[in-house]
């Protein structure tokens, strides 16, 4: 299993309760009764649920649209899985994870035009899991008959953001797709969302040509306020960064990236800055060996650096996890 930067999107019916606290659905394990796998084809446990309700409760932060700006509170949190649900005597069709939210003032104004308006939104968490992948295909009750690929666990949500539209929930606007030299059945344009015929060469509505991506190497970003992150899936239209901290950092973030039509990536701001691509040897690189030298002449700086230090802080290293040595590292002599 391999840890993963999570960013997962459910559709949301938000009530409006008493003294300016919304409530909603954060993520799912079930929907109507059946198991949820998402269009990235994840599927998140009841069981896991717990352990993403603890640490969601730990940071409480309310984000929107990903952008990095925190634009409220996540007071309550509570894992509504079938298990709890039966021993509480609750009914639901739905099983999952429910937050209750407070959020700014022109948040929620905002919150409440889309509410009358009957337009809708989405939660999505945001944080790290390990990904176990499977090898088989979904099961005949999975939503939408969604291909079940990889089961996260060890679940960590460190914020949750409201957004309009998002790319990671079964039944959502913006459908995420591989582009291949022609259209395949029932696929949709990537850009504006319309059905597209098998075999077809561009989209309907936008014209929009249907690209290969070809499979690429791990891209990493340039180093920016002390640290740099990792694109893992450079095969997908959009994604998120791998979860970084930058030296003397309370908190760590990642960043959500998107592929323009000539398959560049753009990474988007995140905790007040944004990167670029770097342009080294760990680059979008076709030959995967050339991010392997780079992860290992980085592990071999680090492992330099370390042996330099003096005896008393070489002993202080030693008790160190990994993000711990970095961080230690990246301290003044003083």
């Amino acid at each position: 299993m391999t840890t993963v930067s999570i960013a997962k999107s459910a559709p949301a019916r938000i009530a409006k309760g008493k003294l300016g606290v919304y409530f909603a659905w954060g993520a799912f394990s079930k929907r109507d009764g059946q198991t949820f796998t998402d269009s990235h084809g994840d599927q998140i446990p009841d069981d896991e649920m717990i352990a993403g309700a603890l640490s969601l409760a730990k940071s409480a932060q309310l984000g929107h649209e990903h952008d990095g700006t925190i634009t409220g509170s996540v007071p309550l949190v509570m894992p509504m899985t079938e298990d709890v649900q039966a021993a509480l005597e609750l009914t639901s069709p739905h099983a999952g994870l429910v937050v209750g939210f407070t959020p700014t003032a022109e948040v929620a104004k905002s919150i409440d035009e889309s509410l009358a308006a009957g337009e809708p939104w989405q939660m999505s968490i945001e944080g790290l899991a390990l990904a176990e992948t499977v090898a088989k295909s979904a099961a005949p009750g999975d939503v939408a008959k969604a291909e079940h690929k990889r089961t996260l666990r060890n679940l960590t949500i460190n914020k949750i953001d409201l957004v309009r539209a998002a790319a990671h929930g079964a039944g959502t606007a913006i459908a995420i797709a591989k582009r291949a030299d022609v259209a395949k059945a029932g696929m949709k344009c990537p850009d504006c969302g319309a059905a597209m015929a098998e075999n077809a060469t561009t989209c309907p509505d936008c014209k929009l040509a249907v690209k290969p991506v070809a499979k690429r190497a791990p891209a990493l970003t340039d180093a920016t306020n002390g640290h740099q992150h990792l694109i893992d899936d450079a095969e997908c239209p959009d994604g998120f960064t791998s979860w970084e901290r930058a030296p003397g950092a309370e908190y760590g973030h990642s960043h959500p990236w998107v592929r323009a039509a000539d398959g560049s990536l753009t990474v988007g701001e995140s905790d007040g800055h944004t990167h670029a691509i770097s342009t080294g040897d760990a680059t979008m690189a076709d030959d995967i060996t050339k991010s392997l030298q780079a992860d290992l002449a980085k592990a071999r700086a680090t492992l330099g650096a370390v042996l330099a230090l003096p005896a008393e802080q070489l002993t202080y290293a030693k008790r160190l996890d990994e993000a711990g040595v970095i961080a230690y590292l990246a301290k003044s002599a003083t």
